[in-house]
């Protein structure tokens, strides 16, 4: 009797557990599905009915993670990648994902050991490369190091915009303005609008003595986004 009530409990427990990885598996589903369509209220909310269901599912939790960074809260973000990296410190998304969120505090050096984490799981992840190149660039200790890791993203990415940007930045800090006009060209080709790269070849044509053509450059910088030159002084070029 007493064998036959145990058996029924554990099956009882048994399927509810199944039921409950079933939900927490359909709300992802939907989390992710409204993540993409843009809906990201309705995504978080989904991501957090698959945590109330399964605390540590860090699906969710990197999911969760990334609209808190495109809502700009890198705190709440960092809280969930930090837990995801806990409970699958081999994840290279997750700890991209808290470098990240590390970079928008300002937390340059926790930055980089979280990207030097992503790569060293995968060691053709680009953006993690880049995002590591232009943390270097930014502090500006080790230039070498940046340049290596912007070329290797480069390599992996030959025509992807941002990783121009980056290095059009890192050879400002090189003091190469030529190079810095050739890279913010390409982005420039594929994105005429970039307040970034028209700011960034105006600094490098002033610098190499054109003068003209980069104040051009700056001015239709400024009335793309009033706030762009400030970007580059923060980070120690003008």
């Amino acid at each position: 009797m007493a064998d036959s009530l145990l058996r029924t409990f554990l099956r009882r427990l048994t399927g509810g557990s199944l039921q409950h990885k079933r939900n927490a598996g359909a709300a992802l589903e939907e989390g992710k599905r409204l993540s993409l369509a843009g809906d990201h209220q309705q995504a978080a909310l989904a991501f957090e009915r698959v945590l109330a269901l399964d605390p540590d599912n860090t699906d969710a939790l990197i999911n969760r993670a990334a609209i808190f960074l495109t809502e700009r809260d890198p705190a709440k973000a960092l809280a969930d990648l930090d837990r995801a990296t806990e409970l699958e410190p081999a994840s290279p998304l997750a700890f991209y994902n808290r470098g990240y969120a590390q970079f928008l505090l300002r937390r340059y050096d926790d930055a980089l050991q979280s990207y030097s984490r992503a790569i060293e799981f995968n060691s053709q992840f680009a953006m993690a490369y880049e995002n590591r190149c232009l943390v270097e660039a930014i502090l500006g200790r080790n230039l070498a190091a940046a340049r290596a890791d912007c070329d290797k993203a480069l390599a992996l990415q030959p025509k992807a915009a941002s990783v121009h940007q980056t290095r059009g930045f890192l050879f400002l800090k090189l003091a190469d303005p030529k190079q810095a006009v050739a890279e913010y060209d390409e982005v420039l080709s594929q994105d005429p609008n970039s307040p970034l790269a028209l700011f960034g070849r105006g600094l490098a044509r002033v610098k190499l003595g054109d003068t003209a053509a980069g104040e051009t450059d700056k001015q239709a910088a400024a009335t793309i986004d009033p706030e762009v030159a400030d970007q580059f002084t923060r980070y120690g070029v003008d």
